[in-house]
């Protein structure tokens, strides 16, 4: 049993033609995810890490650009004494 919702995100998902030498997209590792995700209804909590990780790393740029800034203005410092 499933709702209808879900089988209509898992459908074109469950079809994969190919040819002989082709290999089918469900081995794809991007695939497979997408499918959990779906499955697991986890779209927009994955929205929402992607978010904050991204936060995450502008917040590390911005600590590592003050710390540098803040280094060079002690070694200024240092050399007007």
């Amino acid at each position: 049993m499933a709702p209808l919702s879900l089988l209509g995100q898992l459908g074109p998902h469950l079809l994969d033609l190919v040819s002989q030498n082709n290999s089918q997209s469900i081995r794809q590792s991007e695939t497979q995810r997408e499918l959990l995700d779906i499955y697991g209804n986890l779209k927009e909590h994955v929205r929402a890490v992607e978010k904050v990780y991204d936060e995450k790393k502008a917040l590390d740029k911005d600590l590592l650009d003050l710390k540098h800034t803040g280094a060079s203005n002690r070694l200024e410092s240092l050399r007007r004494i």
